[in-house]
């Protein structure tokens, strides 16, 4: 199922932020949005001649004890030009003729008084109108939320268990869940790599903005401290690469729900000496003795001398894998990640401990020659140790728990099981998510292996027609540490994609006859998915009622202000200045005869057209 298509129509609270102008939310399709905002916007119109209808009381209040002149032709302008644009544009013209005339005594004749209502209309007007231009042009972004979210279609936690297989009595369900495995994680992995090339690079594609963050922020240590045993990292103890996260939030997946829940991740890796690790079996199969898997050494495969250009093995925590004692570790788990290469072609020497190429070899059509790695170097090996921290707030005080594996350990346990206790049910929820009991593309081991085995490497190689083989380009002695910060970022994609298919299920497993491992105070999380939609509108109601209501006031103070005025009048309060202001309302031609009668006329009489209504 595709996300865009499954997005939650109605009322919805935004649990993430603390703004209440951000909560509640109203999702409507893009087409009810549309009339929406259609609608708004001729309500402003509308909104902006009323609301102008009381600034031009208010000033004409403010200006009317002074009597005589030319205030009285001034006011009916005023009262009488229905727009904010329309009145400064007239009062620009009488500021022309009476404020910047040429002639001076023109000029002497007009008052201070008469002068200052002028450039307070002026002012007024021009205000008036920005603010409701800027109103009508900014509203969308200030009502618009870029967030949605999801229905709860398929709720479920969807990886694949094949740690029991030998417990599943039927052959065709065995079978069933192998070819599910498969697919889930061929899958899986080559959209994640897709995910992670489009969305955490610098070129970001707009498909990235399904995310509410297009990616998990990491920080990396260069020239860190070999997490194993001394002498066990190539080039010393010293020339490790950490990468961490830090902190990093539920909401920050898009997970709608108010926690002080955060996850520190760490990674430290590290290519590892191989030539103590050398081991041949029975028959003269050449393998490595860094682990044993059942008891066994699995390791012969690795070294596939005929592989096309790179072959990567990925060996990750999980029952039964056991490292040998110079590479484990007191805290965290170990990955280990080959690599097997034929003879490949390299245009520079490189003497990186990953991609090392360092044997010179006569190459046509270059003088200087190319590069192959030496028989020593066609095997490699890096290591990586990885660990998380959880940290929370309880009664105002910041607690985290010890560092602990990025996978459970036996028996199910975590390490966290006393800082669990202290956690709210939803937070201990969002932790069995963190830590599921069958642990799928968790670790670095797991991204290195199958279709997320891509390298970064192998973008660089070049096919020669001349040399009928392909050639290596790069250069550089880093590609390793590019290598694994891919292998990190695949991790972590995975787990903002997890998120996202938590309400509407796998879209690369039949969920309908998987197992759903997702545990029950999980399960809020399937109501609480947000992401950004592009064929729905979001809108912060609170704004909305805001600017209803506030449009409603206005409606209603001009649509009751002549019944007031006439009330007021007949108690007595008020009496000369709404007198007046009704005064202003005769018809036009009426207007006109007074003012004419009182030598003020206008040469415009359309000017003393009155405000309809």
């Amino acid at each position: 199922m595709r996300p865009q298509n499954n997005i939650f129509v109605g009322l919805w609270a935004n649990k993430i932020t603390s703004n209440v102008f951000n909560s509640p939310l109203l999702t409507v399709p893009d087409i009810w949005g549309i009339v929406i905002f259609s609608t708004l916007a001729i309500l402003i119109a509308h909104i902006s001649k009323k609301c102008w209808t009381i600034v031009k009381f208010l000033i004409f209040c403010l200006f009317r004890p002074f009597r005589g002149g030319r205030l009285d032709e001034y006011a009916v302008m005023l009262r009488n030009n229905p727009t904010a644009f329309s009145t400064a544009f007239a009062f620009i013209s009488i500021a022309r003729r009476d404020i910047w005339s040429r002639n001076r005594r023109d000029r002497e004749r007009l008052g201070r008084r008469h002068r200052v209502f002028i450039c307070s209309v002026i002012i007024s007007g021009i205000i008036h109108s920005a603010c409701f231009v800027s109103l009508g042009a900014f509203l969308p972004f200030a009502l618009i939320e870029i967030l949605s979210k999801l229905n709860n279609v398929n709720c479920g936690y969807w990886p694949v268990n094949i740690s029991d297989l030998e417990s599943i009595g039927k052959e065709d369900v065995r079978r069933f869940i192998l070819s599910q495995y498969a697919k889930f994680v061929a899958s899986g992995t080559a959209v994640t790599t897709g995910y992670v090339s489009e969305c955490y690079d610098a070129a970001q594609l707009s498909s990235c903005d399904l995310m509410i963050n297009r990616q998990i922020p990491w920080t990396e240590t260069n020239n860190a401290t070999c997490p194993f045993a001394s002498g066990q990292c190539v080039g010393g103890d010293s020339l490790a690469y950490t990468m961490t996260t830090t902190n990093i939030t539920a909401a920050y997946y898009g997970i709608n729900i108010k926690s002080t829940l955060t996850i520190s991740r760490e990674s430290t890796c590290a290519p590892i000496i191989m030539d103590p690790y050398r081991c041949d079996d029975e028959h003269g199969g050449h393998g490595y003795c860094h682990f044993t898997y059942y008891g066994k050494n699995h390791s012969i495969l690795v070294r596939m001398d005929e592989a096309n250009a790179y072959q990567v093995h990925g060996w990750f925590p999980q029952p039964n894998f056991t490292v040998h004692p110079n590479f484990q570790v007191k805290v965290g788990n170990v990955s280990l990640v080959y690599l097997s290469r034929r003879e490949l072609v390299h245009l520079y020497e490189t003497h990186d401990p990953f991609f090392r190429a360092t044997e010179k070899i006569p190459l046509p059509g270059f003088e200087e020659g190319g590069y192959v790695p030496a028989w020593k170097d066609r095997v490699t090996a890096i290591g990586c140790v990885e660990k998380l921290q959880l940290c929370a707030t309880f009664n105002g005080i910041v607690e985290c728990s010890p560092w602990v594996g990025v996978v459970r350990g036996e028996s199910n346990t975590t390490g966290l099981e006393p800082f669990v206790e202290k956690c709210t049910l939803e937070d201990r929820g969002l932790i069995s998510l963190l830590l599921p009991r069958t642990p799928v593309l968790q670790t670095i081991g797991d991204a290195a292996r199958g279709s997320g085995s891509e390298l970064i490497a192998s973008q660089q190689l070049l096919f020669v027609p001349r040399l009928q083989a392909e050639v290596q380009t790069a250069s550089g002695n880093d590609q390793w540490e590019i290598e694994v910060g891919q292998w990190f970022n695949i991790i972590l994609a995975i787990s903002q994609l997890a998120v996202v298919h938590f309400p509407i299920g796998n879209p690369f497993i039949d969920t309908t006859q998987s197992p759903n491992e997702m545990l029950p105070e999980s399960r809020f999380i399937c109501e609480n998915v947000l992401i950004r939609s592009f064929k729905h509108t979001t809108i912060r109601l609170p704004g909305l009622i805001f600017l209803v209501v506030g449009s409603a006031f206005a409606i209603l103070v001009c649509g009751i202000g002549k019944h007031a005025s006439a009330f007021l009048q007949r108690q007595g309060y008020w009496g000369d200045v709404l007198e007046s202001w009704d005064r202003l309302s005769w018809e036009s031609k009426a207007a006109v005869d007074a003012l004419g009668a009182a030598g003020q006329a206008h040469a415009r009489p359309e000017e003393g057209i009155p405000l309809a209504g």
